[in-house]
């Protein structure tokens, strides 16, 4: 990948994350069964899993950048 795509890859990786977790964050409340914390915490995982791949990635581009 060129740096301008990984770029664009990792902002929506920060995307996908922020719609993973507020799918099944805020798609609790309209469930029949109720709020289950369980499921908010992997919420939580998977938005801050992938905003850390971003930001490695990221990173990783300006380490190569810079050689």
């Amino acid at each position: 990948m060129n740096p301008k795509q990984r770029e664009v890859f990792a902002e929506k990786l920060m995307d996908v994350g922020n719609i993973a977790a507020g799918a099944l964050i805020f798609g609790q409340f309209f469930s029949e069964q109720g709020f289950r914390w369980g499921l908010t915490l992997f919420g939580l995982a998977v938005m801050a899993g992938l905003y850390t791949y971003a930001y490695f990635l990221l990173r990783f581009e300006d380490e190569r950048g810079d050689q």
